[in-house]
């Protein structure tokens, strides 16, 4: 009965293994998959306020309407609008982005392109910009916190793909990132 009982606690141990396992990829999944909403989110506020027809104040307007028919996500405050906002801005309007060649190699510093190489595909195969590669494979796995962080105190993009990395890297807290920066830790 010993042997049996033990199998048993080492197979019952392999199933544990395997949900936190899933648990995390579905949380790291779902978080990818929030981040390009906040993209997208924050493109089509862009959008609409750069063509002019309705000015600043549709993001109270859709603030209040997108709470009145989603109350129990938070996301849609005046806020964090106008931070997805600034998000889609911060990173589209990067030159080493928006311009980008063929070749990640020559976008940015290295260190980025070799995360970007690690990836199953890139743009040369599957014709998907830069932009949207370095939003799913970079930005995509550090959460909302911490992109906020990043985007309010840092106005230099090699710097921000620095902490955005370590960040990765490191598995910083976003207590950890806040103090990472307020050292300089890049340099």
């Amino acid at each position: 009965m010993a042997i049996i009982d033990h199998q048993y606690k080492e197979w019952l141990s392999e199933i544990k293994t395997k949900i936190r396992s899933a648990q995390i990829k579905a949380a790291l999944s779902a978080n990818t998959v929030l981040i390009e909403f906040y993209w997208d989110l924050g493109k089509m506020l862009s959008e609409k306020i750069k063509a002019g027809n309705w000015g600043d104040k549709i993001m109270e307007r859709v603030s209040g309407d997108l709470k009145e028919e989603f109350p129990d996500m938070s996301v849609f405050s005046l806020s964090n609008l106008k931070t997805c906002k600034l998000f889609y801005e911060y990173f589209s309007n990067s030159s080493q982005l928006v311009n980008a060649p063929s070749d990640p190699f020559q976008i940015i510093g290295s260190q980025l392109a070799n995360q970007l190489q690690n990836v199953d595909y890139l743009e040369t195969t599957t014709n998907t910009p830069i932009t949207s590669l370095f939003i799913q494979q970079i930005v995509g796995k550090i959460p909302w916190g911490h992109i906020k962080i990043i985007i309010t105190k840092i106005k230099d993009f090699d710097e921000a793909v620095f902490y955005l990395l370590k960040t990765k890297e490191n598995n910083w807290s976003r207590d950890t990132l806040a103090l990472q920066i307020n050292l300089n830790t890049m340099g």
